[in-house]
């Protein structure tokens, strides 16, 4: 796996500002899932995939995280464990379907984590 500061600019570190440190910690959780899983930025989110599958999705600009924080869109099969996952029609991505916003790294706790791990337990490589 790339190192991320190679991949990622200045202005697009500069984009997410106080947002930065929590934007790293979940790019590196999701991309250590699985050695297969790829990345694309996009001007207002990135987008992970595994295979053609999408997996999960960050916003970190747009309506969607103004008041501040990123907002995690996910690829889960069932409900979530956690009680603070949301559905993400809002999203209107394919395969993402439900979400979360983080605001503070602390919101990045053990429950979150054994959801965003479970993503990758759901999906079938072909």
């Amino acid at each position: 796996m790339p190192e991320l500061n190679k991949i990622i600019d200045a202005d697009f570190k500069k984009k997410l500002g106080d947002r930065w440190e929590i934007f790293q910690v979940l790019h590196k959780l999701i991309l250590s899932l699985n050695k297969k899983v790829n990345f694309r930025i996009f001007p207002i989110y990135i987008t992970y995939h595994l295979k053609d599958k999408n997996i999960a999705l960050i916003y970190y600009k747009g309506k969607f995280v103004n008041d501040g924080g990123l907002d995690i869109g996910l690829n889960l099969k069932g409900n979530p464990t956690s009680n603070k996952f949301i559905k993400a029609e809002y999203m209107h991505y394919p395969g993402i379907t439900h979400s979360t916003k983080i605001k503070k790294l602390r919101d990045i706790d053990l429950n979150l984590i054994k959801v965003i791990k479970s993503i990758i337990l759901t999906q079938k490589e072909t």
